[in-house]
């Protein structure tokens, strides 16, 4: 259901990137059945990060504990469950979260180019670095 809630957003982003001139778009939308928020960034080179975080602690009837709470990193879902209220996950759309995700977003951006920069990798080419992921998801750890 994640990759959806993703692709569903793609048209909302080519929305947003016009009327934007950074590269950190925060929030840009939100899925209310899942009590999920979008939050985008855009490389110069035109890659779109998209980040798809949903608070925990809220019920849901449609599914048996499959990632409320958790982020999806490189289209896999965290397992990652945050029970406090103080959390980053538990306000999406508060300022602390906001700059925590603006980090991570920098974070990832800046492990892509070094990764797009190596000779071995086309423009486009999915991304199947071991050490590319391992970069994301400690800084997933670190800000999320």
């Amino acid at each position: 259901m994640n990759q959806f809630i993703i692709h569903s957003s793609l048209d909302i982003l080519e929305e947003a990137q016009w009327t934007t001139g950074g590269m950190y778009l925060k929030h840009i939308d939100t899925y209310p059945p899942a009590a999920a928020y979008i939050t985008a960034f855009l490389t110069p080179s035109g890659a779109r990060f998209l980040l798809l975080h949903q608070p925990p602690n809220l019920p849901s009837s449609t599914s048996t504990g499959s990632g409320l709470g958790s982020s999806s990193l490189l289209g896999t879902a965290g397992s990652t469950t945050r029970a406090s209220s103080s959390s980053i996950a538990a306000n999406p759309t508060s300022p602390q979260t906001e700059e925590a995700v603006r980090q991570f977003m920098n974070e990832v951006y800046e492990s892509y180019v070094k990764t797009a920069m190596n000779p071995f990798y086309k423009q486009g080419m999915e991304i199947k670095s071991p050490v590319f992921r391992s970069r994301v998801t400690a800084a997933g750890k670190k800000w999320l």
